[in-house]
């Protein structure tokens, strides 16, 4: 593959030019042949978001956390540091480290407990994008973010649910 930049002959598949360091991850993709290809590989993660994250600053207790969770019947909730992200807390973090524990623990903050600077996306990269993370990583939430603000958390749901729009086959017709 050659390098738009530079004219370096790269080996196919290769992210960075070997020449410049260009970036290369967009060039030579294939060309999206169904809905499903399309939603997945060109259509902005933003797509995906349904509404406004839940967020709380790293010093809220948990307390206030489970509750929040419990009144929205949100998943997880996004922690912030002067508004940037910093953490997520999860059902899974809140069971796991927590749940055993909650009367002792319910006044330390999310902080002690969230998992610290997660990865996230930004609202245009694709989809697929948040797939390859969540199955990486094993996450079943990835915060989106715009200039390191949260705007929005995709789950793995969210992901499961656009596959099935877009492929009938997989709700059998």
């Amino acid at each position: 593959m050659r390098c738009p930049a530079c004219g370096y002959d790269n080996l196919a598949g290769a992210d960075e030019c070997a020449g410049c360091h260009g970036d290369l991850r967009q060039e030579d993709l294939p060309e999206p042949t169904d809905s499903l290809a399309q939603a997945l590989t060109v259509d902005p993660v933003q797509k995906l978001i349904p509404c406004q994250p839940l967020t709380l600053t790293e010093d809220t207790p948990i307390r206030e956390a489970v509750a929040k969770l419990v009144e929205t019947g949100r998943n997880c909730v996004l922690v912030t540091r002067q508004g940037s992200l910093c953490g997520i807390l999860t059902e899974r973090d809140i069971l796991m480290k927590i749940a055993d524990r909650y009367e002792d623990l319910a006044d330390e903050p999310v902080s002690a407990f969230m998992s610290r600077d997660p990865e996230s996306l930004t609202v245009d990269c694709p989809a697929v994008y948040g797939l390859n993370r969540m199955t990486a990583g094993d996450y079943r939430h990835i915060p989106i973010v715009e200039n390191d603000v949260p705007v929005g958390v995709i789950s793995i749901r969210d992901i499961l649910a656009l596959l099935v729009e877009n492929d009938s086959s997989a709700v059998g017709e």
